[in-house]
């Protein structure tokens, strides 16, 4: 599985103009929503919302990662978000975020779990493709732009 299997164009968001650290959480569990594989969507916001309590997911460079494994998927499920303004996430760095991408996934898929965030924190981890996935205007930008650096 691959993170272009887990994002559509309708659950990414560019340009959002939330501000609050849990009104950014229930946004990409609403977009996630749009994956189809959410089948209690309660069950994710606890779930999510637990998985922050014990260690922010704000994890530094400008960029946050929220995940959980939960009881409400049926599949694994994700969601992006990016701000024209930093936003303040609680980040272990101290700094504001400018993108949160969101993987929630089934709770006895461990593997696949880890597998995912993986994926996700090398791409992030490329200060050049972190830069321009902040920079997308378009969904679709981001769709392509991560069909091309996952194979790379």
């Amino acid at each position: 599985m691959d993170l272009i299997d887990i994002l559509n164009k309708n659950s990414i968001k560019v340009q959002s103009s939330r501000k609050s650290k849990d009104d950014i959480i229930y946004e990409l569990i609403d977009l996630a929503e749009h994956s189809g594989h959410i089948t209690d969507k309660n069950q994710v916001i606890k779930d999510v919302f637990e998985r922050e309590r014990v260690l922010s997911t704000g994890i530094g460079k400008g960029i946050a990662l929220p995940h959980a494994k939960t009881r409400g998927v049926k599949d694994f499920s994700g969601a992006l978000i990016t701000f024209a303004e930093p936003v303040d996430f609680n980040s272990l760095d101290g700094n504001p975020v400018k993108l949160v991408f969101l993987i929630i996934g089934p709770e006895n898929n461990v593997g696949m779990n880890l597998k995912l965030l993986s994926r996700v924190s090398r791409i992030l981890n490329n200060e050049s493709y972190r830069n321009k996935l902040m920079e997308f205007e378009s969904a679709d930008e981001i769709i392509e732009f991560l069909k091309q650096v996952e194979n790379f």
